[in-house]
């Protein structure tokens, strides 16, 4: 099984009573707020540079490295279910979504990634 860690001082999310991207638009990595999303830190575990996440708002926005053709993202995050969505799309809803609290948002989202081969860790 193939680890990731999040760091909780690193990780930017929107949640109840709390919006950790400090007024800037969420991204894979938002350097001004120096906060990832999920799948900034996923992204940086498959070995993409901090250079290729900055200000891209999903894997599927980017070019080269971050593109969703890139061999370095997981074939799963672009898989379409029955609804056509991608776990990759799941994965940034949970991550912004205003209405979950943090302990919602890691269960959802260790879910998804122990699902598809991936172990979560978040730490401090």
């Amino acid at each position: 099984m193939n680890k990731l860690t999040i760091k909780m001082s690193e990780w930017g999310r929107a949640g109840v009573y709390l919006d950790l991207w400090e007024g800037q638009d969420p991204s894979l990595l938002n350097a001004e707020a120096n906060r990832k999303c999920c799948l900034g830190f996923l992204g940086q575990a498959c070995g993409i540079s901090d250079a290729a996440l900055r200000d891209r708002g999903m894997p599927s926005q980017g070019l080269g490295e971050t593109s969703c053709y890139s061999p370095k993202w997981p074939e799963f995050l672009f898989n379409v279910d029955e609804n056509t969505v991608t776990p990759a799309e799941t994965l940034a809803a949970l991550n912004d979504d205003s209405s979950t609290d943090d302990e919602e948002k890691i269960v959802a989202i260790t879910k998804i990634f122990n699902a598809n081969g991936w172990e979560v860790e978040f730490v401090p």
